[in-house]
């Protein structure tokens, strides 16, 4: 799925990959749309999401809220960035928001790959 702001893509065993674009801002309605993707996408199973925030983006309190909490699919959520300023941004969000699915940054997306694998094989084998 693409629009003027993001796209979203699956890169395999259930972990979605999405990529904001240099200068998009996300508000509520984008978070909303985008849970709303990756539920339909994932079908009803559990996923893990790889937010590409290499570019420059802004988010509206209410999105960062919702992305936090709404969790309803998620198993662990890795953030990618090599941007000092987004990496701010970033710690910022999963200090003051607190996302309930577990939450990392990365600088390299590789490394966060792999994390999100294991996130999903250990959520998977207490779930069996």
């Amino acid at each position: 799925m693409t629009n003027n702001k993001f796209e979203i893509k699956s890169i395999g065993n259930l972990i979605f990959r999405i990529e904001f674009f240099n200068g998009a801002g996300i508000d509520l309605t984008d978070a909303e749309l985008i849970h709303e993707t990756l539920t339909s996408l994932a079908q009803g199973n559990k996923y893990c999401i790889l937010l590409d925030a290499q570019h420059q983006f802004t988010t509206t309190p209410e999105s960062r809220a919702f992305v936090a909490k709404k969790v309803s699919g998620r198993i662990a959520f890795a953030i990618v960035t090599k941007s000092i300023a987004n990496r701010l941004v970033g710690n910022f969000f999963i200090q003051f928001n607190k996302p309930v699915s577990p939450t990392r940054l990365f600088a390299d997306e590789d490394a966060a790959i792999q994390w999100l694998k294991e996130q999903k094989e250990q959520f998977d084998s207490l779930n069996k």
